[in-house]
């Protein structure tokens, strides 16, 4: 959260999230506390270890981003603009109180203080741990204007495919933004099996107009399963020769760092010349490992 940087340290500064995927964030957190709190142990005798394994680390974490999501709705306002009695900072304020106070319970009072000075709340004194007095001169959040895409398919939602034992796609739910995402599997499959036998889903892309297009293929960002593998798949528009996409990067490079801040990767097909109606998209599987969330297609 805060949108800063370790290596090297940086200041934070607002998100890249749009208002709705704040809402939806903030909303979905205030649902796992809820579920947290009701599966409390009623044997008083689990009640620490349940705070040390589970409570503290969900609570702890759902009022970091609530702490966050609540100052980039602030940081909407010009500097000039803003309160310390608005809305939403007032919400950031509450929710750095309630790390401070899950902090002070953790060290102090469960497990009749066995764990004091085990937990700190500012690691490293890091700017992202930082109060929201200390963070509320940031500068002006504004409007994203990402371009949209004309037509967004979970990878899940394929129209046809060809797998076998040896080498297939697998749907799977988490973790991916589309909640239908696709992994490639065996994960010890070897490049030499993958190729003999590979395996290929299609999508039917209906084109509005006749222009030039470009193909993003959206995945998680994840590593190779090993030294021998990759992070590698092949793509094909109707008969047109397939083109590798290469998702692999590299520890600390600044593209991994991105990834890493979004948890998103994306590769994307040099500019097509498409005609208007029914087209075919495939995905052939070149290394197991590869988790795609999203095909994309947008207008130039």
């Amino acid at each position: 959260m805060g949108w800063s940087r370790i290596e090297p340290i940086t200041p934070t500064h607002p998100t890249d999230f749009s208002l709705k995927e704040i809402d939806n964030r903030i909303a979905d957190f205030q649902s796992l506390e809820k579920e947290t709190l009701s599966q409390q142990p009623f044997d008083k005798s689990y009640e620490s270890a349940y705070f040390q394994l589970v409570k503290y680390p969900i609570m702890a974490a759902s009022k970091m981003n609530q702490k966050f999501l609540n100052l980039d709705l602030f940081y909407t306002l010009k500097p000039e603009e803003r309160s310390d009695l608005n809305a939403h900072f007032q919400k950031a304020l509450s929710a750095y109180e309630d790390i401070k106070s899950l902090t002070n319970q953790y060290n102090q009072t469960i497990s009749k203080g066995k764990w004091q000075y085990m937990m700190d709340m500012s690691p490293r004194d890091l700017p992202v741990f930082k109060s929201p007095l200390e963070l509320k001169n940031i500068e002006q959040k504004t409007k994203l204007t990402s371009p949209k895409p004309i037509i967004s398919i979970a990878a899940g939602q394929f129209n046809r495919i060809q797998s076998n034992p040896a080498a297939y796609w697998e749907k799977i739910s988490e973790p991916s933004f589309s909640h239908n995402a696709l992994v490639s599997k065996p994960f010890l499959s070897d490049k030499t099996t993958i190729a003999s036998t590979p395996s290929v889903v299609e999508y039917d892309l209906d084109i509005p107009n006749d222009g030039q297009y470009i193909i993003q293929v959206q995945a998680i960002p994840l590593h190779p399963l090993n030294r021998k593998a990759g992070q590698k798949i092949a793509i094909q528009i109707d008969n047109q020769p397939f083109q590798m996409l290469d998702f692999e990067t590299f520890d600390r490079s600044e593209e991994w760092k991105e990834n890493v801040l979004t948890n998103k990767t994306t590769k994307s097909t040099p500019m097509l010349q498409l005609d208007k109606g029914r087209h075919t998209f495939k995905m052939k599987m070149i290394d197991a490992g590869i988790l795609v969330d999203y095909i994309l297609i947008y207008s130039q």
